[in-house]
């Protein structure tokens, strides 16, 4: 589910395969769906952790695959900040209708202090880019000093729905 293969550190090992994933979701897996079942032409692509970097990495690769994107607590510091790196030097995917993303963030106090303003400062420097870009993307960030990265998941998930459909309205 990541973007790029590393050669050392945690999860390296079967690191890599982003590209892949996300053929396979749009060619295979997608399609089979829509063509099973009765389905909202919306699609929100939702990620926790690595596979928050995957929703990151994918609003950066194919922004138009997903109509929102909710990524919690993503792993945006992978790689040397890599999606911030891709967003500094993509032209691409700059125009099309707008789409909406959510971050969660958590705190993480079982990190060391370097860790966690490495974490930090991967998030900071994707939003940054993100804004720069010029991107159709409405975003909607929160911290959460509450949570730990293993218990943000389902407020985060809860919160990115109601900014995803901010707009509903209820009958």
């Amino acid at each position: 589910m990541t973007p790029s293969h590393m050669t050392s550190g945690l999860y390296s090992e079967n690191s890599g395969g982003a590209a892949s994933f996300r053929a396979f979701l749009e060619k295979e897996l997608i399609p089979q769906i829509e063509s099973r079942f009765r389905t909202q032409k919306q699609r929100i692509l939702v990620g926790h952790s690595l596979a928050g970097l995957f929703t990151l990495d994918t609003l950066v690769e194919r922004p138009q695959l997903f109509d929102a994107y909710i990524a919690i607590d993503p792993s945006a510091s992978w790689d040397g900040n890599l999606l911030a790196r891709k967003l500094k030097n993509q032209t691409s995917g700059l125009s099309g209708p707008a789409v909406r993303l959510f971050i969660a963030e958590a705190n993480s106090p079982y990190m060391t202090i370097a860790e966690q303003e490495t974490q930090r400062d991967g998030l900071r420097s994707f939003r940054n880019a993100l804004k720069d870009s010029g991107r159709p993307v409405q975003e909607n960030y929160r911290y959460y000093a509450d949570e730990t990265h293993l218990s943000v998941p389902l407020i985060g998930i809860y919160a990115g729905l109601l900014s995803v459909f901010v707009d509903y309205k209820k009958p």
